[in-house]
C-alpha cells in the first residue's frame, strides 16, 4: 500500500489537466532523488516534470519542418532523376545481376525485363535518355529523308511482340526494330531455347521466330496510333488514325516521334516450304499488307539461323523476286510516305560470289537498303579455349542455335567494307565513261527512232516532268535515283561507342570522313603521349618486399598496356585514312594524281608492321616476366620492352611525317559527289573558268589575269529549280601528250574522266589567255574521247572583245567543223566580265543535262520492256501510273469572251425612278416578303448547253461515288409487293408447322431431349437452395426423411416399377418386428421368407449403422419443447435476444472465454514505457523507469 501511495497522487493531477493539454510525466536520470521530492513536495506538478506526450506531433520549429520536408522533397528527386538515367551505374551492376539471379534461365530474364519495362512506361519511372548539354558532338544523320538524333538502332529480338516500342524509343536510339513476325502465329522451337555465356558477355539463341503474328502486333500498332491521336487532341477513330498515319501530326507515322524511326523486321512461317517461291512471296508481302501502314521501315529476314531453309532465299534469283515482290507491296501501302523496304542478310555469307549476289538483287529489286549482321551458326576463332569456361559455358558452347556477342565486331566491320563497296554505286555505271564513240552515236540513233515512234508518250512524259518541276521542294523525293548508294546498317558485336564509330566510318562515303581525319604525332610526340600515359593510368609504387607473383603482374601490366596503346593508336591511323580500293574511282585516281598512291600504300604498311613488332615484343617480353626472380630483373626486363617499343616508333618519323602532310592535304580538299548533278569546267588556262564559276556559285575562288592561278579542283554550290547542282573548276590544261602533264592537270583529267557530269569547254576567241584559237581547238580533239557518253558545251567567254563572228573566215570554220562533228555539242557564248549571258549559258546547260538524266531514268526503266509492249513498264509506268496531268483543252485556245452590249457601249446603268427598267433580284426580294423570306434562284442565269439542265439535282458524291447509282427508283413498289407475296403465304399456311413432317424417331429425341433439360434444371435448383443454407444449421443425413411418395417418383424416373417395394414398404411398417434368425440368414446371404423383397447387398459381417453427426445441443433450450426458449410473447423473445447479444459484447472485446473468465494480462502505464531516447533502449528505459517503484 505505501508502494501504491505515490502513484496514486502522482496521476491525479495529470487527470485534471488532460483536458488542456497532454502530459506526461516522466522520471528523471535519479528517480531516488525525484520520488522523495514527489513525496515530499507540494501535489503540483513542477514545470520541468512537463513532457509532451509521444502520441501528439511535437510542437518543434517551424524552419526544422521545413528543412525536413525540403530534404525529404529532394532527396526523393534526385534519386528519381538518378535510377531513370541511361546512364545510371545501377542498371548495369545492380537490375541486370539481380534479373540474372531471379531467373536463372536467360529467356525468362528476357520477358521478365520486357514486363518491367512495360510497367514502369506506365508508371512514368521507366529509364529515359537526357539531353547532355555539355555535349559538343553532333550525333545527328539523315536516314531515308529523316534527321535521327543519332546513328543507334535497337536491333529485332528484343521486342518481338510490339509491346514496348515507346520505352525503348524513351531510353534513345534513334531506330528501334521490333520483330521478327510472321504472317501467322507460330511458338518457335522448344524450351529451352536461350543460353548465356557470361564470361564472355555473348549469348546463343535457337527462339526460331517465335511469333504471335502479324493480326496481332497489327492491332497492338494501331491502339498505340489512335492513343497517340487521342493524346493530341485529335480523337480515338479511324478518321484521326490516318491523319497521324498521312503525316498530319508532324512525326513519322511509325515511330510516332521526331527524330526517330520504327522498323519492323517480317518473316515467312516455319511451316512455308522454302522451295516454292511464290509462297513465300506471298508470306512476305502478306506482312507487308498488315504492317506496312504503321512502319517506317520494313525489314525482310532472310538470314535467321533458326529456322530451316530461311538462309536458302538469298540466292541472288530467289531473293530478287522475293525483294521485287515486297518492294510492290510497300509502294500500294495505303500512306502518303511510303515505307522504306531493306533486307538482313547473315554474316555466314560472307563469300564474294554470295555478296555479289545479293548486291545485285538489292540494285535489281529497287530495295532501300542493306542490314548487315545477325547471329551466327559458327563459333568465332577469337573465342578463348574451354580452359576459361565454367562446366555449364562449356556445356552452353556446344550447344545449336545462332551466336552474337563481342566476338563478331571484326567480321561485321569487314562486312560492312565490303557491302560498302558494292552498294556506294549501281554496278555497271563506271563502264559507260569508256564506251567508244560509235556506241554513242547508235544509242543516240536509237532515242531519236524511239521519239519518232512514240510521238505520244513523249509528249505525255515531259508534260509531267515539266509539272513535277514546279512541285515544292519537299516533294521532289520521286527524283531521286535508284542509282544512288543504298543505306548500310550494321548489327553485330557492337558493345561501346568506339565500336559504334568504328562501323560508321567503315560504311560512311570517304567525302564526310576526309576532314575527320585526325591529326598523326610525330614519332617523338607519339612516344610521349603512349609513356604518359601509361605512367598516369596505371600504378607507379612497388616494393621488393612484396609477393614476387605481384611485382610480375605490376610490370607485366605496363608491358601489356603500352602495347595496348601503341597497338590502338597506329590502328586508329590506319583506319581513320581511305582505303583506295573501297572508295569511288574518282577520289582513287585523284589520291593517286596527288600523293603517288604506292608512297601512300607504303606509308600505310610501314604503321601495320610496326603494330605487329609491337605486339610480338610485347608478346615476348610478357613471357620473360613469368619468370623473373627479382624486383630488379622485372624491372630491367619493362625498360627492355619499353625500350624497343619506343625504338620501333622511332623509325616511324618520316612515314608519320608524310601522312601528316596527306591528312592536311586531304582536308583542304573540296567535297565532291560523283552522283549527284554536275557541271565541270575546263579548258586551257587564263580562259575565264574560275570567273564563271564565281559568277553563277558563292564559292571563294581566286581569279587572276595571268595562267595557273587555279592549281586545284574548287567546286561551288547552286540551286536550279529546286535542285542542288556543284559546278567544279578544274586547273588549266595544256596541249600535250598525257605522259608529260603534271600533277595540275592530272587533276583535271581525272575529273573529266570519271565524274557524270556536263562538260563546259571554255574558249578564249580574243587569245588574250596567251593560246591561240587553233591551239583550244586542237586541245578539245585531244581530249574529246574523254567525253564519250557526256553532255558537252562550247562556251565563248570574253564576247565582249571578240566574238565568233569577227574571226577570219577559216578560223571561224575550223570552229564550226568542231562543233558540227560532235552531234551532241552546242556552242553557247557569254562575257564574265559584263555577266552577258552568265545566267543564260547556266540555265541551258542545267535544262539539258536534268533532261539527259532524265533520259538515262527512262531508258533504264524501258530495258526489260518488250518490243510489242503498249504501255509503258519498268520507274516510267510506275511514274505514270501515279501521275495525272490534266489537259482539259486538249491544245485549244481559249479566247477572251467580252459581251456586245459592253462593246458597243449599249450597256446602261439601271434606273431606279424608271417604272418601266429591268427587274432587279432586290426588286423581286420586296415582292416576295423581303429579306429572310425570299429565297434567291441562283440557277437562272446559268449558262449551260442545255437550258433545261439548269434545274438538275446536283448528285451526292460519297467517297468517290455518286449515291444515286446505288439507288433503286421503284424501291418503294417492289416492297409492296414484297409484303403483299408475304401476306399471301401467311394466309396459305406456307409457314405454318406441320406435325406430320417429324418422324417417330425425331418426335422420342425431343421428347429425351426436354427431359434432359428439365432434369437439369431441378439439379440446379436444387444445389442452389443447398448453397443458399450455408449460414444455416445443416440437418444430418439419417435425420433427414423421406416420403413414400419421394421413392416412387424417384423409380419412376429412373425406369423402375415402384409398386412392389412400395407394398414391401407397407407391409414392415404395418408388421414390425424384432429382428428373426431367419432375417439374419437372409441378411447373410441365405434365402429368406420373402423372395420378392429388395436385394440388400451386406457384408458376411452385419454392417454397422452408419452414425450421423449428432446435433447441437444446447442446455438452455433443451427439454422446452417446441417454443425452444421457454418465451411465448414475441416481443418478450426478440428483447431477450438482444440484451443477451449486448452481454456478450464485453467478454468478446476483453477475449473471455466464458463468465467465470477472470484472467487480467499484465499492462504497464504509457508514461512508463514511451519516452524521448537518446542513449537508452528499451530494455534499460524500462528498467530506470521502474526502479523507483521498489
Amino acid at each position: 500500500m505505501l508502494g501504491m501511495l505515490p502513484r496514486m497522487r502522482l496521476f491525479q493531477p495529470v487527470r485534471r489537466l488532460h483536458a488542456v493539454r497532454h502530459y506526461t510525466i516522466r522520471a528523471p536520470l535519479r528517480p531516488r532523488r525525484s520520488v522523495n521530492k514527489l513525496l515530499t513536495g507540494p501535489r503540483t506538478i513542477p514545470g520541468s516534470q512537463i513532457r509532451w506526450a509521444s502520441t501528439e506531433a511535437s510542437p518543434t520549429s517551424g524552419l526544422i519542418n521545413f528543412f525536413y520536408g525540403t530534404s525529404l522533397v529532394l532527396g526523393l528527386g534526385i534519386f528519381y532523376l538518378y535510377i531513370t538515367d541511361t546512364r545510371a551505374n545501377v542498371h548495369r551492376w545492380v537490375v541486370v545481376p539481380a534479373l540474372r539471379l531471379l531467373y536463372p534461365d536467360a529467356e525468362d530474364a528476357h520477358h521478365a525485363g520486357n514486363e518491367a519495362l512495360k510497367f514502369l512506361w506506365t508508371l512514368g519511372l521507366h529509364p529515359r535518355e537526357r539531353p547532355d548539354p555539355t555535349a559538343k558532338v553532333d550525333l545527328s544523320v539523315n536516314v531515308f529523308g529523316h534527321t535521327l538524333d543519332n546513328p543507334l538502332a535497337i536491333s529485332a529480338g528484343l521486342d518481338k511482340h510490339a509491346s514496348i516500342p515507346d520505352a525503348l524509343f524513351a531510353v534513345g536510339p534513334g531506330i528501334v526494330e521490333i520483330g521478327g513476325v510472321t504472317p501467322l502465329p507460330q511458338p518457335g522451337n522448344k524450351k529451352p531455347r536461350v543460353f548465356r555465356l557470361a564470361s564472355q558477355h555473348a549469348v546463343i539463341n535457337r527462339y526460331g521466330l517465335n511469333s504471335q503474328g502479324a493480326d496481332h502486333v497489327a492491332a497492338g500498332l494501331r491502339l498505340r496510333v489512335r492513343e497517340f491521336a487521342e493524346s493530341i487532341g485529335l480523337g480515338r477513330d479511324k478518321a484521326a488514325e490516318e491523319y497521324v498515319l498521312n503525316g498530319g501530326a508532324g512525326v513519322p507515322p511509325g515511330s510516332l516521334a521526331e527524330g526517330r524511326l520504327l522498323a519492323i523486321n517480317i518473316a515467312k512461317n516455319k511451316d512455308t516450304p522454302g522451295d516454292d517461291v511464290h509462297a513465300v512471296t506471298r508470306d512476305y508481302v502478306s506482312c507487308v499488307d498488315k504492317l506496312g501502314p504503321y512502319a517506317d521501315i520494313l525489314v525482310v529476314n532472310v538470314s535467321s539461323p533458326n529456322t530451316p531453309g530461311l538462309r536458302n532465299l538469298q540466292k541472288a534469283d530467289t531473293l530478287k523476286q522475293i525483294l521485287t515482290g515486297v518492294v510492290q507491296a510497300a509502294k500500294a501501302v495505303d500512306r502518303h510516305t511510303k515505307p522504306a523496304v531493306m533486307v538482313k542478310v547473315s554474316p555466314d555469307e560472307d563469300s564474294d560470289e554470295q555478296i555479289v549476289g545479293v548486291c545485285e538483287a538489292v540494285w535489281s529489286s529497287g530495295v532501300d537498303g542493306v542490314i548487315v549482321g545477325n547471329t551466327t551458326n559458327s563459333r568465332p576463332a577469337p573465342l578463348p579455349s574451354l580452359d576459361g569456361f565454367t562446366p555449364a559455358e562449356q556445356q552452353t558452347l556446344h550447344e545449336t542455335g545462332g551466336f552474337s556477342g563481342p566476338h563478331l565486331f571484326d567480321k561485321t566491320v569487314k562486312l560492312v567494307k565490303q557491302y560498302k563497296k558494292l552498294l556506294s554505286h549501281k554496278p555497271g555505271k563506271e563502264d559507260e565513261a569508256v564506251v567508244v564513240e560509235d556506241n554513242a552515236k547508235l544509242d543516240q540513233k536509237a532515242v531519236e527512232k524511239a521519239e519518232r515512234e512514240e510521238p505520244e508518250l513523249r509528249r505525255r512524259l515531259q508534260s509531267v516532268l515539266t509539272a513535277l518541276d514546279q512541285l515544292p521542294p519537299h516533294l521532289h523525293e520521286h527524283k531521286k535515283t535508284p542509282d544512288e548508294s543504298k543505306v548500310i546498317f550494321a548489327t553485330g558485336g557492337i558493345s561501346n561507342g568506339q565500336q559504334a564509330l568504328e562501323v560508321l566510318q567503315a560504311g560512311a562515303d570517304m567525302k564526310t570522313t576526309w576532314k575527320e581525319i585526325a591529326p598523326v604525332p610525330t614519332s617523338q610526340e607519339f612516344i610521349d603521349i603512349v609513356l604518359s600515359r601509361t605512367q598516369r593510368k596505371l600504378p607507379t609504387q612497388i616494393r621488393a618486399g612484396f609477393k614476387i607473383s605481384r611485382i610480375r603482374g605490376f610490370y607485366t601490366r605496363k608491358v601489356k598496356f603500352t602495347s595496348e596503346t601503341f597497338c590502338e593508336k597506329f590502328q586508329a591511323i590506319l583506319d581513320s585514312f581511305p582505303r583506295l580500293q573501297d572508295i569511288h574511282p574518282f577520289h582513287k585516281d585523284l589520291l593517286n594524281t596527288l600523293y603517288d598512291a604506292d608512297h601512300f600504300r607504303i606509308a600505310l604498311g610501314t604503321i601495320s608492321t610496326a603494330k605487329r613488332l609491337v605486339e610480338t615484343v610485347s608478346r615476348d617480353y610478357v613471357r620473360l616476366l613469368k619468370y623473373a626472380q627479382s624486383l630488379f630483373q622485372c624491372k630491367s626486363l619493362k625498360r627492355a620492352a619499353l625500350g624497343r617499343m619506343a625504338t620501333i616508333c622511332k623509325r616511324l618519323k618520316d612515314p608519320l611525317v608524310y601522312l601528316e602532310q596527306v591528312r592536311q592535304h586531304l582536308g583542304r580538299l573540296p567535297s565532291i559527289d560523283p552522283n549527284t548533278r554536275t557541271l565541270l569546267i575546263c579548258g586551257y588556262p587564263n580562259v575565264g573558268k574560275s570567273s564563271f564559276l564565281k559568277a553563277i556559285t558563292r564559292a571563294d575562288v581566286d581569279v587572276q589575269p595571268y595562267a595557273f592561278t587555279t592549281k586545284s579542283l574548287f567546286v561551288g554550290h547552286f540551286d536550279y529549280k529546286y535542285l542542288r547542282f556543284q559546278a567544279i573548276d578544274t586547273p588549266g590544261i595544256l596541249d600535250h601528250p598525257l605522259e608529260e602533264m603534271n600533277t595540275i592537270e592530272m587533276q583535271s583529267i581525272t575529273a573529266i574522266a570519271h565524274l557524270r557530269a556536263a562538260i563546259l569547254y571554255f574558249m578564249d576567241l580574243s587569245e588574250q589567255c596567251g593560246y591561240s584559237v587553233s591551239a583550244q581547238i586542237a586541245l578539245f580533239k585531244s581530249i574529246k574521247p574523254l567525253f564519250a557518253n557526256k553532255l558537252v558545251c562550247v562556251v565563248i567567254n570574253k564576247t565582249d572583245v571578240t566574238k565568233p563572228e569577227d574571226l577570219d573566215p577559216a578560223t571561224r570554220q575550223e570552229l564550226e567543223d568542231m562543233i558540227t562533228q560532235n552531234s551532241n555539242t552546242e556552242l553557247l557564248q557569254l562575257s564574265c566580265i559584263t555577266n552577258e549571258g552568265v545566267q543564260d549559258v547556266k540555265n541551258v546547260v542545267c535544262d539539258r543535262l536534268i533532261a539527259e538524266r532524265v533520259a538515262n531514268k527512262l531508258k533504264a526503266g524501258q530495258a526489260s520492256q518488250p518490243g510489242n509492249a503498249a504501255a509503258p513498264t519498268g520507274r516510267l509506268g510506275d511514274l505514270l501510273a501515279r501521275i495525272h496531268v490534266a489537259r482539259p483543252l486538249e491544245g485549244a485556245v481559249s479566247e477572251t469572251t467580252i459581251p456586245e452590249a459592253v462593246l458597243n457601249g449599249t450597256h446602261k446603268r439601271v434606273d431606279r425612278s424608271d417604272p418601266n427598267h429591268r427587274p432587279l433580284e432586290r426588286d423581286l426580294e420586296e415582292e416576295n416578303g423581303g429579306a429572310g423570306v425570299y429565297s434567291f434562284d441562283l440557277r437562272k442565269n446559268w449558262d449551260l448547253a442545255n437550258p433545261e439542265w439548269k434545274y438538275d439535282k446536283i448528285p451526292e458524291i460519297f467517297n468517290g461515288k455518286n449515291v444515286a447509282d446505288f439507288v433503286d427508283p421503284d424501291i418503294e413498289q417492289k416492297l409492296a409487293e414484297l409484303e403483299a407475296e408475304e401476306e399471301r403465304l401467311e394466309a396459305e399456311g406456307f409457314y405454318d408447322e406441320s406435325d406430320s413432317m417429324e418422324s417417330e424417331g425425331e418426335a422420342e429425341i425431343r421428347m429425351k431431349a426436354s427431359l434432359i433439360r428439365d432434369k437439369r434444371k431441378k439439379i440446379m435448383n436444387e444445389a442452389r437452395d443447398r448453397k443458399s443454407l450455408q449460414n444455416k444449421a445443416q440437418i444430418p443425413r439419417v435425420k433427414k426423411t423421406r416420403t413414400m411418395t419421394q421413392m416412387q417418383n424417384h423409380l419412376t424416373s429412373i425406369g423402375l416399377a415402384p409398386d412392389r417395394p412400395a407394398e414391401r414398404a407397407r407391409a414392415q411398417i404395418r408388421n414390425a418386428k424384432p429382428a428373426t434368425k431367419a432375417t439374419t440368414t437372409d441378411h447373410n446371404g441365405g434365402d429368406g421368407d420373402n423372395g420378392d423383397a429388395m436385394d440388400v447387398d451386406v457384408p458376411a459381417s452385419v454392417r454397422a449403422r452408419s452414425v450421423g453427426r449428432a446435433p447441437r445441443t444446447n442446455r438452455l433450450t433443451d427439454g422446452l419443447g417446441a417454443s425452444a426458449t421457454g418465451i411465448t410473447d414475441p416481443a418478450k423473445k426478440a428483447k431477450a435476444e438482444r440484451m443477451a447479444k449486448l452481454s456478450q459484447r464485453k467478454m468478446n472485446r476483453m477475449a473471455r472465454q466464458g463468465e467465470s473468465d477472470r484472467r487480467e494480462t499484465a499492462s504497464l502505464a504509457a508514461h512508463l514505457t514511451v519516452t524521448k531516447r537518446v542513449y537508452l533502449t528499451t530494455s534499460k528505459i524500462r528498467s530506470k523507469n521502474t526502479d523507483w517503484l521498489v
